[in-house]
């Protein structure tokens, strides 16, 4: 008997056992091994951790429709589940707003992460850097960077730049994958790429593009879709050059704070303020200032 075929023959034997009178056991039965029914307004559990190191955050505020409570020392708060906009707002992170939370755990928990942000001058290096704009956005995590043939015969070149690949990779927890593409043919006009060629000593094309942090020139690539960072020879094998230009490239802009970004005076590697930056950009897509669904 085919498939088709026995589920029919079962749907006939459960009518026949119905009009039998055999059914209200069977009915009461069912309701008893059934789920129950969680309404928009039942009270839900929300976790609320810190987003970088996933370490419970108490004393949070949360304000949910015409609700407010404070999570307790695990992070946790139990409150009603209307489709409304949250706020979240604690000491030491940014304050985060979530249009409607309706995401769940395995165990029916709501977790909520916050973006842990140091003091006054941190907040605003962070806004400068990752919402230029007043708004973080990730397109693609898949980006091309090509190596021309002059510079990956520089030496120690494509080591860094794969290198720095990497680094982005990991601090984003994937959420970023730039791929280094050493001897390329060029791209089509068309493909969304990055190259990276040799500075020629003439100015940029457009002289408000130029990157003072790293004396390299950011001006339009051939293709409409695409963008050429010319370095200077001497910097283009160092895999801090290499990492800040990624960063750049993908969209970070320079910062007053101590690290790699730095505007004036830039570190050799990630300042843990970067690093957090990177992390927290892993867990959010589409965001606007500060920390809040469009």
């Amino acid at each position: 008997m085919n498939g088709h075929l026995r589920a029919g023959v079962l749907v006939l034997a459960a009518l026949a056992a119905t009009a039998c009178g055999r059914d209200p056991a069977s009915r009461s039965n069912a309701t008893a091994t059934s789920p129950s029914i969680v309404t928009p307004m039942t009270p839900r559990l929300i976790v609320v951790v810190d987003g970088v190191t996933g370490a419970p955050v108490a004393g949070v505020r949360v304000h949910l429709a015409a609700t407010s409570d404070l999570t307790d020392r695990a992070g946790k708060v139990s409150m009603p589940m209307p489709c409304a906009q949250a706020t979240f707002v604690a000491a030491g992170f940014l304050e985060r707003q979530v249009r409607c939370l309706l995401t769940t755990t395995g165990n029916g928990s709501l977790p909520v992460t916050l973006w842990p942000i140091a003091g006054d001058a941190e907040r605003e290096a962070l806004r400068q850097t990752a919402f230029p704009s007043g708004r973080l956005t990730l397109n693609s995590n898949f980006l091309p960077f090509y190596l021309s043939a002059d510079v990956a015969a520089q030496d120690g070149a494509v080591a860094a730049w794969a290198g720095a690949a990497a680094t982005v990779f990991a601090a984003t927890r994937g959420r970023w994958q730039p791929h280094v593409l050493a001897h390329p043919s060029r791209p089509d006009p068309g493909d969304d790429a990055f190259l990276i060629d040799l500075s020629t000593g003439a100015p940029c094309a457009k002289p408000s593009t130029n990157w003072s942090a790293g004396r390299a020139c950011y001006e339009p690539g051939p293709g409409y879709f695409q963008t050429t960072l010319r370095i200077p020879a001497g910097l283009v094998g160092r895999p801090d050059m290499a990492l800040r230009a990624l960063l750049y490239e993908i969209g970070l802009g320079l910062h007053s704070e101590p690290g790699l970004m730095n505007a004036a005076q830039p570190a050799s590697e990630l300042s843990p303020f970067e690093r957090n930056t990177l992390a927290m950009i892993g867990l959010r897509a589409a965001i606007t200032w500060p920390d809040s669904e469009p």
